[in-house]
């Protein structure tokens, strides 16, 4: 019975231990979501950054090349979030096959993350909430997850 429960309790644990990087992952993206990285304060450090590189590139470039980097951010963190999430689904397996079901529950984790994330958002006065972001942070979940 005792070594019954021993298995059960490392069950339970290496479960547990599986949604950690997920959470973790979340707790970035709520970071990223605050007014530090508004659109305002990363835009003086992209057009500082690629004016020392780059002196004869025009505002127009520079202010397309912001917003690209920010929407890559975004396909890369849900990305990175939905295979946390399929791999917390898989209960930590390192290596699994392809699960439909869990690449299902996992997008589907990671759009109402999303959600929540531009709700989040809409409360900060220097961010505004996107549907538009939920679109391209969904643009990455599906390829990473199937």
């Amino acid at each position: 019975m005792e070594r019954y429960v021993r298995t059960i309790l490392i069950i339970m644990f290496q479960r547990v231990r599986a949604w950690i990087p997920a959470a973790v992952w979340m707790a970035v993206i709520f970071l990223f979501s605050t007014d530090l990285f508004a659109a305002s304060n990363t835009g003086s450090w992209v057009r500082e950054m690629v004016s020392r590189w780059f002196p004869s590139l025009s505002e127009a470039w520079v202010s397309g090349l912001h917003h690209a980097l920010r929407k890559s951010a975004h396909v890369f963190a849900y990305g990175v979030l939905s295979a946390c999430y399929s791999f917390a689904l898989s209960g930590g397996e390192r290596l699994c096959r392809p699960n439909r079901r869990r690449a299902v529950a996992a997008v589907g984790l990671s759009i109402l993350y999303a959600c929540t994330d531009e709700w989040h958002q809409s409360f900060s006065p220097n961010r505004t909430a996107s549907l538009v972001d939920v679109a391209f942070d969904i643009d990455a979940m599906v390829p990473v997850v199937s």
